[in-house]
């Protein structure tokens, strides 16, 4: 029985280290190495701009095209969808073409969905430029937190939390990468079965060339600028998750300290103490400070487009 449940033990263990290879790197063990990694992830992913901390510390940022080439780009392309899709909604054509849609997806009033999307990528679109001016302006809660964590020391934490704090990342990042390659599949298979599907109408003569080409050029857009934004979502929601973890053992820990020093009777000891306990507790309210300015403006803007959206 004993050695059954050796053989289990050590093959859970040897599975939990092959993941481990897979999605760790060997720098990625403590709070600066992990937000080392993270940074330019949440930078191209969710902030749309590249830079270094440095830069950012510096308040010099180049505001070339080169630099903000990535959130032009991506901007535009919405839009230009939200343009077109806000003219086309009051043409003459629009109502023959939400006919043949209705047909395609087997639904009504495909012009309600319409205008929900329209207004849902305007507010995904206010969020990613309020992030963008925040990073131009230095004015950004998430780079503040990364900067003022850059070179915390990492032994300052017990053995316990810091495995926590590690397989808590590693959770975060393996369900990140399995959400973020399912949403790409899953928008692959979604587009290709709605090929199919317009095509068998085309070839049933139901509806003509011109629409089917059409319909698939503002599928491709629409799967296109939901993937982003989801992806932006993604990325930000998992490391603001983390973040909170990390803020809520360094509280945890804070309140042991001040436990530990309630029975110091040396005054010069205690004054050493009172020292440190102060200034561990201003900068974790100064972090929780920006980390609640920045999911208080998150979390309004998404409830709103829940709101739309239902």
């Amino acid at each position: 029985m004993n050695h059954s449940r050796n053989i289990k033990k050590n093959f859970v263990e040897s599975v939990m280290m092959k993941i481990k290879s897979l999605f760790l790197s060997k720098n990625e063990s403590t709070i600066p190495e992990i937000i080392e990694y993270i940074n330019p992830l949440i930078q191209i992913l969710a902030l749309r701009m590249k830079f270094t901390l440095q830069e950012y510390q510096q308040q010099r940022i180049p505001r070339t095209y080169q630099r903000l080439r990535r959130a032009i780009l991506l901007s535009l392309n919405t839009y230009f969808f939200i343009i077109f899709a806000m003219i086309f909604s009051y043409s003459e054509e629009s109502s023959k073409w939400m006919q043949y849609s209705e047909k395609i997806f087997d639904c009504q009033r495909l012009d309600l969905l319409i205008k929900s999307i329209i207004l849902t990528f305007c507010i995904a679109e206010w969020i990613s430029f309020k992030l963008l001016i925040q990073i131009l302006n230095y004015r950004s809660p998430f780079v503040e937190i990364f900067l003022n964590n850059l070179h915390f020391d990492y032994e300052q934490l017990t053995k316990n939390n810091r495995h926590y704090l590690f397989e808590k990342y590693l959770f975060l990042k393996i369900m990140a990468y399995l959400i973020k390659n399912t949403l790409f599949f899953g928008f692959i298979f979604a587009y290709m079965m709605q090929i199919y599907s317009i095509t068998h109408l085309y070839f049933s003569n139901r509806i003509t060339l011109v629409n089917s080409l059409f319909t698939m050029i503002i599928m491709a857009q629409i799967f296109l600028i939901i993937f982003t934004h989801l992806t932006q979502l993604l990325i930000g929601s998992f490391t603001l998750s983390y973040l909170l973890e990390f803020l809520k053992i360094r509280m945890k820990q804070l309140r042991l300290l001040l436990k530990q020093y309630e029975s110091c009777k040396g005054i010069i000891k205690m004054k050493f103490a009172l020292n440190r306990i102060q200034k561990e507790y201003v900068e974790l309210y100064d972090e929780t400070a920006l980390l609640n300015k920045m999911i208080s403006f998150l979390m309004l803007n998404l409830d709103t487009a829940s709101k739309i959206i239902s």
